[in-house]
């Protein structure tokens, strides 16, 4: 289950600590699996300035679970206004 693992991630980066999350989302890789530790891990790397590999986590998300992208502007409202990532779930829109 994700759940925790979602929760607790999301509250690192909301406070600013997205090195953090990041580091817990790689250990709750070797434990679990999700979309939601993908969105996670994408909005983590955002924050930390990885937009590229940001980029290339959220792809992979949205093609696991395009519905769930929600989890990114609950976690970091202002990436909403991200062009290219607007352009990433608008892609993959019309894929499901």
């Amino acid at each position: 289950d994700t759940f925790y693992w979602k929760a607790y991630a999301s509250f690192l980066i909301k406070t600013g600590n997205a090195d953090k999350a990041l580091i817990l989302l790689d250990k709750a890789e070797e434990i679990t699996f999700g979309a939601d530790l993908l969105f996670c891990k994408g909005t983590a790397l955002m924050k930390t300035g990885n937009k590229k590999e940001a980029y290339e986590i959220f792809e992979e998300a949205v093609m696991e679970d395009y519905f769930s992208h929600k989890i990114i502007f609950e976690i970091e409202p202002e990436l909403s206004l991200d062009a290219e990532l607007q352009s990433l779930i608008k892609y993959f829109k019309l894929e499901v």
